[in-house]
């Protein structure tokens, strides 16, 4: 099973969390009846959040919102609504321990292969560079010096950099946890390519440039037509009416929570690289600690 250091809740992201320096401030000087209202009005905005998530998905949202009595409660299993589960149980590392962590993060940039996938036209490749590359059965084997050789080849480009700039034993990403491109006819050079890093972690704003063609790749690989990087998060990063929490944040293409979510449902996703135990696991604990 899974055990968690703390109880998630949803919606359970850095964005979602509340700025609590005011309610300790209030709490501090006893001010009792304005920390009731502070305390109120967030709580209304967490459940104003809980609302949009459950109307965008719909019958996928794995929780029955209840307004009047401010609380969520568990609908039954579906696959789509443990992989919601999933996709929240990866946006809260911190309350999960190292041996599951690990699991989550190879597993969601599987998991995002397989959403790129269904987004891309069927004649595109989609293959994992990054760590999970070995389960995926990735044509990007061996040193990175080796996988950035054979990635510049295969988008009909050159690698600029030697052996020498690297370890021997370099097996890291570079940033680069996905490849995808779209075979033309008449060549490797110039076809339209994407790039994507994937992002479990709070500080998945900063990692948006990681697999950038123009910030970083392009000092390791000449191609002809620079690819488009792609962000995979599992955050629900929107505010109630779908618009991004935070838009200044938002620097590539984000595929987040939302749109995985939306993307699984329309273009029917493969989810075989979901480790449902883990989804099943979170929804075990959850139903064990309300019902004691």
């Amino acid at each position: 099973g899974i055990d968690v250091k703390d109880e998630p809740e949803e919606p359970q992201t850095d964005e979602d969390s509340p700025e609590l320096e005011d309610l300790l401030e209030y709490e501090a000087f006893g001010r009792d009846a304005e920390l009731r209202d502070v305390r109120d009005r967030w709580c209304w905005d967490v459940f104003a959040l809980l609302i949009h998530r459950s109307e965008v998905c719909a019958e996928n949202y794995p929780f029955t919102v209840n307004v009047e009595e401010r609380s969520i409660s568990l609908r039954d299993a579906t696959p789509e609504r443990l992989f919601y589960t999933y996709l929240l149980l990866c946006s809260s590392l911190r309350y999960v321990p190292k041996r599951v962590e690990g699991r989550l993060t190879k597993s969601f940039e599987r998991v995002s292969a397989d959403v790129l996938r269904g987004l891309l036209p069927d004649r595109a490749v989609v293959d994992v560079f990054g760590t999970a590359r070995g389960k995926d059965k990735s044509q990007f084997s061996g040193t990175l010096y080796k996988r950035i050789g054979r990635l510049a080849k295969t988008l009909g480009g050159r690698r600029i950099v030697s052996a020498k700039d690297f370890h021997p034993r370099d097996t890291a990403d570079n940033g680069l946890d996905i490849a995808a491109w779209i075979p033309l006819p008449g060549g490797r050079e110039g076809q339209p390519a994407f790039f994507g890093q994937c992002a479990c972690g709070t500080g998945w704003r900063g990692k948006q440039h990681e697999a950038d063609y123009g910030t970083r790749w392009k000092d390791f690989v000449h191609l002809t037509s620079p690819p488009t990087t792609i962000t995979f998060i599992p955050y629900f990063f929107r505010k109630p009416g779908g618009h991004w929490y935070a838009r200044a944040d938002v620097n590539t293409i984000v595929i987040d929570r939302m749109r995985m979510m939306m993307l699984a449902a329309e273009t029917k996703v493969a989810m075989t690289s979901v480790p449902f135990d883990l989804a099943h696991a979170a929804r075990a604990y959850r139903q064990e600690k309300v019902s004691k």
